[in-house]
Parts: C-alpha cells; structure tokens; sequence
C-alpha cells in the first residue's frame, strides 16, 4: 500500500513571464516616428507619425541614483515608460503624453528599448523629457 500523499504547496513561484501590473498603466500615449511624407504638391516633408495610439503605459521618473547608474548616454534619460511589448519601437522614436490635468502635452525621446528578460512580453523605455 502506497504511502499518504502530501501536498507541495510552493511559497514563490517564478512567473513564465515578466509582470507588469495592469493597475499601473495609468497614462495613455501615443509613440510617434518621424518620416518622409509625400506631399499633394510631389515634394516631401518630415514629419511625426503616430505608430501606435492610445496605448496604456506607465511613466515614472528616474531617481538622482538609476540615472548615475545608467552611465554614458544613458545618464541623461530622465524618465522610464513602462508598456506592454509592440513590435517596432526603437530608439529615436517619441512618446508623446497628453497630460489632462495639465492640459499640456510631454513628449519623451526614446533613448533605449529594453525587452524585459528577451521574452516579447513587456517594454521598458528609458527616455528623456523634452520640454
């Protein structure tokens, strides 16, 4: 007769994927590129534009210590965005935040993408104000 069974009960399990607390995507923006455009006239012109739209994200502020930390061109970045992984985002690109309560409008180079642990599953921007 086979002994009793006992139940393994894990204290902390290790998720499949990184996390990113949908509660914390409080912020709403819009990543912008720029591009050629062609124009009616059959000239050209630079100008942003909208990649994605309405996408939830979460914008926080580095610390005075995570911006040391950073090191080289990273030492000027002043904010991280937090969003779920899009195909595309890249450096040089914008995040352009409009602030409703402030009713003004932020917008965020991207100085770096970091896909959290390579999985495709949550994008951390490392950014720069510019005002």
């Amino acid at each position: 007769m086979p002994g009793p069974i006992r139940s393994i009960v894990a204290t902390t399990a290790t998720p499949l994927s990184p996390v990113l607390n949908p509660g914390d995507l409080w912020h709403v923006a819009t990543i912008v590129s720029r591009e050629l455009v062609d124009l009616p006239n059959g000239g050209q012109e630079e100008l942003d534009v909208a990649i994605v739209t309405d996408e939830p994200v979460k914008i926080e502020p580095l610390s005075a210590q995570e911006r040391a930390l950073a090191g080289g061109i990273l030492a000027t970045a002043t904010h991280r965005v937090s969003l779920y992984w899009i195909k595309g985002i890249a450096p040089a690109q914008k995040v352009v935040f409009a602030d409703p309560f402030e009713e003004t409008t932020r917008t965020f180079e991207i100085l770096a993408v970091v896909n959290v642990l390579e999985r495709a599953w949550l994008l951390e921007l490392l950014t720069i104000e510019k005002v």
